[in-house]
């Protein structure tokens, strides 16, 4: 849920905040993360606007993920198989859809790419789609045009060291976009799945325009995500 107000005892229960404790949107600062969670993995906090997050208080057994100072940006809460996130974007959540539907079908790199991937790692986890595998993949902050060739993207698989064998070979696709729209770009990367953690190197390819680059990595074992 983005934004809850209004909030009955019920809701309140569902979500782990407490209704009678909601204040005004506070000052707008940098989100900062509270603590590990799958809903935030992979997803860079630091890119996200300025928030100024509702003043919600949690209760029972939810957890505070994400915040802006003191007050929660992100929070889950897990009663039974029943799985809540909230995001408490304040005055930020206009941010979120800041343009029109039609525009949003069209090839850019603005920020609400990274907003959207918060979005849907939020419903992958509270719909329990998120499964035994983490998958996460960095590249360094700024490579210099020179340095492009040797760059690398590494990923880094992980599952629970007891695994039932898949059926067929993992593949990991790593497509890049840059700001000047020549890719997508796209390398692979082919190996047996396994328990425990499987590090890999993907080069970043050189033909990319200078300026914001960014990559999706997508695993498939037997052609499924």
């Amino acid at each position: 849920m983005v934004n809850p107000t209004g909030l009955d005892e019920a809701m309140g229960r569902v979500l782990g905040l407490d209704p009678a404790a909601a204040a005004r949107p506070g000052r707008a600062g940098k989100v900062e993360k509270a603590v590990d969670h799958p809903v935030i993995s992979g997803v860079p906090l630091a890119a996200l606007p300025a928030l100024g997050p509702y003043g919600y208080k949690t209760a029972g057994s939810a957890k505070v993920v994400a915040k802006v100072g003191d007050r929660p940006v992100i929070v889950t809460n897990q009663a039974g198989r029943a799985r809540a996130v909230t995001l408490n974007l304040g005055r930020g959540a206009e941010l979120i859809w800041p343009m029109r539907r039609d525009q949003i079908l069209q090839p850019r790199l603005p920020a609400w790419e990274r907003q959207w991937s918060l979005i849907l790692k939020a419903v992958v986890w509270a719909a329990r789609k998120d499964g035994l595998t983490s998958m996460t993949a960095s590249a360094p902050a700024r490579i210099a045009r020179d340095g492009l060739g040797a760059a690398r993207l590494k990923v880094t698989v992980t599952l629970p060291s007891v695994l039932i064998k898949p059926i067929g070979k993992s593949k990991i696709t790593a497509t890049f976009r840059d700001a000047g729209l020549t890719g997508p770009k796209a390398e692979t990367k082919e190996f047996p799945l396994r328990g425990g953690k499987q590090e890999f190197e993907l080069p970043i390819p050189a033909g990319l325009s200078a300026g914001q680059i960014e990559a999706d990595a997508v695993l498939t074992t037997a052609g499924k995500v």
